[in-house]
């Protein structure tokens, strides 16, 4: 996954272009990835082919963080896994791209069964057709083999769900849970008998299709008669019959995801690459198993006869639009939020955007909006500051980034120090930007370095709305429609926290003071363009 912007904490897996399989060149695109700002394209490192798909799409993986091996064809993946699970030890990450996807985890002996499930039945079960990998053998991360040596649990016992099998903390964890065990193997008082045992005994006792079906099944059948179940004797049989999720595709952060809801993966619709399953196909389980009941529920306590709330879709953020909320989200409730607004007239600011472009040069109301941003900062440079860790930052350069509604959620493009360019330079750069944020080509670049924004909602008709902060910035200019009158209202949203709302009077004031005054809105262009 490659780094997107230096605040970039996860990307997302949009697209593979090649199956597994595939015969890839040196700087074929094999994959979009996509951060909080930016969509990119991976390149193949080297010829080769793609062997193995670590993420799939939807999954998310961190900066820096293997999404896929190309390899030779006939080269031995174990080198480059080995490699992988090193790389994730050296950086103590809870999980690692280690181990084969095939990679069977053997069920638990006897001691962990009768502690399971009220009966020993009588030696070792295999899952996934193996049954004689050592611990040592086993692809797990530090800390899972650490909890494994508190507890004196034999890791062949428990079912890895990083990538590419690995077994992590939470796996080990998830298997004291499964089994109603404290983390030293002792039983809890609540499991050995009932319905929730003999369900995690038909689990443990789960096995691939095959020779190791047989045994698996008869185990599953003689833990259930011992939990002493009835009838439901006959479903989890079924269960063990059935392919195990061992067997199932699915990406890492899927299988990290089913195991915490407790979603069996052979129930899910996997949309990724060959079918895989994605963490937004576990999601979408979750969701359709869900809504159905909370509707009930919520006829159930208000009473027959009110209104219903059918849901006709359910759609998931992802991508720019999930980071731009948590962002947004995080900036609302963290910074103290003040608008200020001020109605002006825009008739001189209208007029000279007109007379420059009679002269040919395609410079709006917009771009000299930018340039009166930056020429009234150098008297008001606590808005044009960050505040972070406590500290707020003053910057020299005005770096304006400019709100653009594109599909899959909003992006600010950032058009540097734009006190030090004239109007042409300003108005063709944002001009660029904007067109490479809407057709979806833009760069981390592109959205990096920004200390103030602007944001127009006039070419919907609005006239003043509160914008919110772009943390870690300090304020935020909202720009309403010119009104037939030839009035138009700049919304100037701060943190109170850092500046007060006589400053932000002030600041405004002054900005309005540039917008209307002609010879101030001349100079910002060429010298010769009105000579």
């Amino acid at each position: 996954m490659p780094q997107m912007g230096m605040e970039m904490d996860q990307g997302e897996v949009v697209e593979w272009q090649y199956d597994e399989g595939d015969d890839v060149e040196e700087g074929d695109v094999i994959a979009v990835v996509e951060s909080e700002k930016a969509a990119n394209d991976v390149g193949a490192r080297e010829d080769g082919r793609l062997r193995r798909i670590v993420v799939g799409e939807g999954g998310t993986a961190e900066p820096g963080d293997p999404i896929g091996i190309v390899a030779g064809p006939d080269e031995n993946l174990a080198e480059y896994e080995a490699e992988l699970e090193d790389e994730a030890a050296d950086a103590d990450a809870d999980t690692g791209a280690t181990g084969d996807a095939s990679g069977a985890a053997a069920a638990a002996n006897a001691d962990d069964g009768a502690a399971a499930g009220g009966s020993a039945a009588g030696g070792t079960g295999s899952r996934g057709g193996v049954a004689d990998t050592s611990a040592d053998e086993v692809r797990a991360t530090p800390g899972a083999r650490q909890r494994a040596e508190e507890a004196d649990l034999d890791l062949t016992a428990v079912e890895g769900t990083g990538p590419q099998g690995v077994i992590t903390e939470d796996d080990v964890e998830h298997y004291f849970r499964d089994r109603g065990t404290d983390d030293d193997g002792t039983a809890a008082a609540s499991v050995g008998t009932g319905a929730g045992a003999a369900a995690v005994d038909a689990d443990a006792a789960a096995g691939s299709a095959g020779a190791g079906a047989t045994t698996a099944g008869a185990e599953a059948e003689a833990l259930v008669a011992g939990a002493g179940v009835g009838p439901d004797a006959h479903d989890a049989t079924a269960a063990a019959a059935a392919p195990g999720a061992d067997e199932v595709r699915a990406s890492p952060g899927a299988r990290r995801l089913a195991g915490r809801e407790g979603v069996d993966l052979t129930a899910v619709d996997g949309t990724g690459p060959e079918d895989a399953i994605t963490e937004a196909d576990v999601r979408a389980t979750l969701e359709a198993a869900s809504a159905p009941a909370a509707r009930t529920t919520a006829g159930a306590a208000s009473g027959a006869g009110d209104a219903t709330r059918t849901v006709t879709e359910a759609r998931e953020l992802g991508g720019i639009q999930q980071t731009v909320s948590e962002r947004l989200g995080e900036s609302y409730r963290n910074a103290v939020h003040v608008t200020v607004k001020r109605a002006f007239d825009a008739g001189t600011v209208v007029d000279v955007a007109g007379m420059a472009e009679d002269r040919g040069v395609d410079a709006s109301l917009t771009d000299l909006l930018l340039k009166g941003v930056g020429e009234t900062m150098a008297a008001h440079p606590a808005f044009n500051a960050l505040f972070e860790g406590g500290e707020h930052r003053l910057i020299e350069e005005v770096n304006v980034g400019v709100a653009v509604d594109v599909d899959g959620g909003l992006v600010t493009p950032v058009v540097p120090d734009v006190r030090a360019k004239s109007a042409e330079e300003v108005a063709a750069l944002r001009g660029a930007l904007t067109e490479r944020a809407l057709a979806g080509e833009f760069t981390s670049e592109d959205l990096a370095g920004g200390t103030f924004t602007v944001t127009n909602l006039g070419m919907f008709g609005v006239d003043s709305f509160d914008p919110v902060i772009n943390p870690p910035e300090t304020a935020i200019l909202g720009v309403g429609r010119v009104r037939e009158n030839g009035t138009m209202t700049l919304s100037l949203s701060f943190d109170h926290r850092v500046v007060n709302g006589a400053d932000a009077a002030r600041y405004l004031d002054d900005l309005v003071g540039t917008l209307t005054d002609p010879g101030t809105l001349v100079s910002f262009f060429d010298a010769d363009l009105f000579a």
